[in-house]
């Protein structure tokens, strides 16, 4: 019986948590555009967001796959933005959960991030809320400096 009733507390609780998340469709965080660029020795991706939000990365197979995961984006529906260039070979899209995932970069060559920070959005630059990833090559001796902003 013991099982039972835990098996309900479980069942209730995901029910409630979907039904909070139903209510709050505006609360999920848009990935709307994507852009890469090349410093000296960095690969950059930034991807334009709809909110800051936290976002967590992992590097894994010794540099060569490059985990990014933001809780409340579905990335499925702008992955088709997403081309090789610089360090990136490829990126997919690995489902967790019913409307979450993982953006999954795969590096040419064994790769470390460097840099990793979001930035509010610049009227002036006609840009909006952005997070930020800088790619290395994993053996590359030392810190590699924060790329110079233009202007």
């Amino acid at each position: 019986m013991r099982v039972i009733g835990w098996m309900v507390l479980v069942c209730m609780l995901v029910g409630g948590a979907q039904a909070v998340a139903a209510e709050r469709p505006s609360a999920r965080t848009q990935a709307e555009e994507t852009r890469m660029g090349q410093h000296p020795n960095l690969t950059r991706l930034v991807l334009d967001v709809s909110e800051l939000t936290r976002f967590y990365t992992h590097v894994a197979d010794g540099g060569r796959r490059i985990l990014v995961g933001i809780p409340s984006v579905d990335w499925e529906a702008n992955r088709h933005h997403l081309k090789p260039f610089g360090l990136i070979a490829r990126f997919d899209f690995m489902r967790r959960g019913l409307k979450r995932g993982l953006l999954v970069i795969h590096a040419k060559a064994p790769a470390r991030i460097e840099h990793q920070f979001t930035l509010g959005p610049d009227p002036a630059g006609h840009r909006g809320n952005r997070l930020v990833l800088d790619l290395a090559p994993r053996d590359l001796p030392g810190k590699v400096a924060m790329p110079k902003r233009k202007g």
